[in-house]
């Protein structure tokens, strides 16, 4: 008996391990847009499956759990953790996935921006949008007196080890946003280093 167990709990705890990591959109290559997908699908399926796993693990890849109010991110070689509130509430979107803008290196940091996406539309849309009748920001930070949406650390040097965090990524990919003249804070590309995935 024990030995067809053991088999049989091997494929059940291997089939729950392929299906939490299929489920999480920040372990496969969801930065591309649409279009460039489509464009350039001939010429992705040339490169080497294990280069693209590398450039996937090199990313900064984050969960904000909101039942434990904690922040999750994991680079190419470490992990952190802070505690943190998300501030969501009142956006006429249903946004669960964040890009997370490359930092600059030699500026002084408060804030780090995030870029959200929609369920079912795999482009993203700027920062700062218009939502409910007024602009919202969306970002990653600890002051009080930033009054951003987003995710809000609550403790200061847990906040400046994540920048430094962040800023020790070699992972870098362009994005692009998707366009619209009402926004006048709009980017059409930015450099990101990862993403937030939001889970309950």
């Amino acid at each position: 008996m024990e030995k067809l167990y053991a088999p049989w709990f091997l494929f059940c705890l291997t089939a729950v391990l392929l299906i939490q990591i299929d489920s999480s959109p920040l372990t496969t290559d969801l930065f591309q847009n649409t279009d460039e997908s489509t464009n350039s699908n001939r010429k992705r399926n040339t490169i080497d499956a294990n280069v693209l796993s590398e450039q996937i693990q090199s990313r900064i890849n984050c969960n904000f759990t909101i039942s434990e109010k904690k922040l999750r991110c994991s680079g190419p070689s470490n992990v952190i953790e802070c505690e943190g509130i998300q501030n969501l509430e009142n956006v006429d979107n249903n946004f669960q996935y964040f890009a997370i803008e490359k930092l600059s290196i030699h500026s002084k940091i408060d804030k780090i921006s995030l870029y959200p996406r929609t369920l079912g539309i795999s482009n993203w849309l700027n920062t700062t949008l218009w939502s409910n009748d007024r602009f919202v920001t969306f970002s990653l930070y600890e002051s009080d007196s930033i009054m951003d949406y987003g995710i809000k650390i609550t403790q200061k040097n847990c906040f400046d080890n994540l920048i430094e965090f962040y800023k020790l990524s070699n992972f870098t990919t362009s994005i692009n946003l998707i366009k619209n003249d009402m926004y006048k804070f709009k980017k059409d590309t930015i450099q990101i280093i990862g993403g937030v995935f939001f889970i309950n």
